[in-house]
């Protein structure tokens, strides 16, 4: 996974988690899940994107990696009540 640190420290605080794997064995191929995430902190009021995150796989059917991408996420963030 791929999360530019770089674009996302312009408006928020990140704070990644362990990411967590879960794996499965069926006959004689091993497969799985791993989760990546992360908290995202605003650092002000306003409109703020967060950017593409792109993941690289594996395809054994087809035998080479993949890309995948989100969109970005558009937020309109409110000002902290005091």
């Amino acid at each position: 996974v791929t999360l530019s640190h770089q674009n996302l420290l312009q408006g928020f605080k990140v704070y990644p988690d362990q990411p967590t794997l879960k794996q499965t064995i069926h006959g004689n191929q091993i497969g799985g899940e791993k989760t990546f995430k992360f908290a995202l902190v605003p650092y002000s009021a306003g409109d703020n994107i967060i950017p593409p995150i792109s993941l690289s796989y594996f395809e054994p059917e087809k035998a080479k990696y993949t890309n995948i991408s989100t969109k970005p996420i558009h937020l309109s963030i409110k000002p902290r009540i005091k």
